[in-house]
């Protein structure tokens, strides 16, 4: 029964898996009698045309994306996929023809024809223009602060830099605020991924991790010595001192 149902199911979704595209032809035999009323008026039809195909299109991106997703749980879905993208092709074949028809507005009626030819591209160039401008990136922007530690352990500081997704910095595991290692990472969407490598084996060397929150940066790891203590931090914005100067 449940072969039956799955076989049922299969040819219900291989008929939606899409139908086979039909391309217009770029040059056709009326075009020799074509005056410049005529190619305006198959102009504008191919803008609707294409316009409906785009929607059509839309669709089948979208229905692919679910499928595909279910396909994962129950694989005969995968069978209402569609592989012939036949709006997109037949998009393709009206900008063709839009272009030649364009031309020969050109040679009967010495202008482009009077209604836009609509294609992919110039949709593409009007979005653009109407997206907002991205708001410009800021400089390097550096956080300090002291950390809290176990009884057993010196007062620890850091400084970090964030230039775009790079940070660097240092970290001071002494009370005197000497460097004693060096920090690389990233940082994307308020997370930071940071690696220490120390000055030498008393100090820290691995990974940690921080969240960027307005002007703050919290971070809070252990260390990996025979003493090992647990810093945490929440590092501020700072001044434009040298990274060693903003450790103390």
């Amino acid at each position: 029964m449940k072969k039956l149902v799955l076989v049922l199911v299969a040819a219900q979704l291989a008929a939606c898996a899409g139908r086979a595209p039909a391309p217009v032809a770029v040059t056709q035999a009326q075009d020799r009698y074509m005056d410049c009323a005529a190619i305006n008026a198959e102009v504008q039809a191919n803008n609707k045309k294409i316009t409906e195909l785009g929607s059509e299109e839309g669709k089948k991106v979208a229905q692919n994306v679910i499928v595909g997703a279910a396909g994962l749980l129950i694989p005969v879905l995968w069978f209402g996929m569609d592989f012939q993208n036949a709006a997109g092709k037949e998009v393709s074949a009206l900008q063709s023809r839009q272009q030649y028809l364009a031309t020969l507005a050109e040679q009967r009626c010495g202008a482009a024809p009077p209604v836009a030819v609509q294609t992919v591209q110039a949709q593409t160039v009007q979005m653009a223009a109407a997206a907002p401008a991205a708001a410009p990136t800021s400089g390097p922007q550096t956080y300090r602060g002291k950390g809290t530690t176990d009884a057993w352990c010196q007062s620890p500081s850091m400084v970090l830099t964030i230039n775009g997704e790079a940070v660097e910095g240092l970290l001071s595991e002494s009370a005197s605020a000497t460097p004693t290692s060096t920090v690389k990472g990233s940082a994307a969407n308020g997370q930071l991924a940071l690696s220490f490598t120390g000055s030498g084996p008393d100090y820290f060397t691995g990974e940690a991790t921080g969240t960027q929150t307005g002007d703050s940066i919290r971070i809070a790891f252990r260390t990996k010595t025979t003493k090992a203590c647990n810093y945490s931090f929440d590092l501020k914005l700072a001044s434009t001192a040298s990274p060693a100067e903003l450790l103390r």
